[in-house]
């Protein structure tokens, strides 16, 4: 799973730790040795990222 994020701004619209932060990635919690993605429960927090940035989730169906 990939998360792009798009800027309206080639300077950018908001700084890069703001946007990382609003994707947390915790391991479940009935799972004590993960060894796969799904093991991990991913929340994105949409009201964190500014309306003039977008975020596209992309599948890598290669992987």
């Amino acid at each position: 799973m990939y998360y792009v994020f798009k800027h309206s701004s080639a300077l950018g619209d908001a700084p890069s730790w703001k946007l990382f932060d609003s994707i947390n990635v915790h391991k479940r919690a009935e799972v004590d040795a993960p060894r796969d993605f799904a093991d991990y429960e991913v929340r994105v927090n949409r009201e964190a990222i500014p309306e003039s940035v977008s975020l596209t989730e992309m599948v890598d169906h290669a992987l």
